[in-house]
């Protein structure tokens, strides 16, 4: 195979026994040979992307002033908008060329985490923007379900039960993030990505800018 490969989760999605078992096959020899893959067939519209995207877009566009209101930096919990050069993923390179918005499971000041102080528990923070916090809450909520069916699929194919890993899923610590890079002149002081093969990541790109 020369391309990644497309895997239709929808088995998994609609519960089709006949076709979960085909499913996780496909999402362990992708993990196992590629280690990355597509998904179709995961229920999340088009339309939804490209309303991200344009929301994204909004934000980064908006003044500086704006954009600290909400300041990372000011979080206990990490969550909010993260300037250039707020993270350095490599330690060889001077900072990260990103602007980034984190935001996590929603937790009410009252829920049992927060209270108990428990790292990066805590509620969101959210620009001034019309439409902004419920779609991004929305998205959040719909596309943790699609890593519970992710995680059941992967839990199949290596024979252990099904709902171990996707029951583990509840106020899950999984994070969100926009992120902007600018466009630049040449290769140098870009972005780095932390290595962390532990973790199940979900990406979505559009054109740097």
């Amino acid at each position: 195979m020369s391309s990644l490969p497309i895997i239709d989760i929808s088995p998994l999605i609609a519960g089709h026994k006949e076709g979960v078992q085909k499913v996780a096959e496909e999402l362990d020899n992708a993990c196992r040979t590629w280690g990355f893959f597509y998904i179709v067939g995961h229920g999340i519209p088009k339309e939804r992307m490209e309303a991200l995207t344009q929301m994204a877009r909004t934000f980064f566009d908006q003044p500086m002033e704006e954009k600290l209101k909400i300041d990372i930096r000011h979080s206990t919990v990490h969550r909010g908008y993260g300037v250039v050069g707020v993270q350095q993923a490599d330690p060889d390179l001077p900072y990260d060329n990103k602007e980034t918005f984190d935001m996590h499971c929603d937790l009410k000041e009252d829920h049992p985490l927060v209270k108990q102080k428990v790292p990066l528990c805590g509620p969101n923070v959210h620009p001034d923007i019309p439409g902004w916090r419920d779609l991004m809450e929305t998205h959040y909520k719909d596309m943790t379900n699609v890593a519970r069916h992710l995680l059941r699929g992967l839990a199949i194919a290596i024979g252990i039960d099904e709902h171990f890993f996707s029951e583990k899923l509840n106020d899950p610590l999984s994070g969100f993030r926009l992120i902007r890079y600018p466009v630049l002149p040449n290769e140098e002081n870009g972005a780095c990505h932390l290595r962390r093969p532990h973790r199940l990541r979900y990406c979505h790109h559009s054109l740097p800018g």
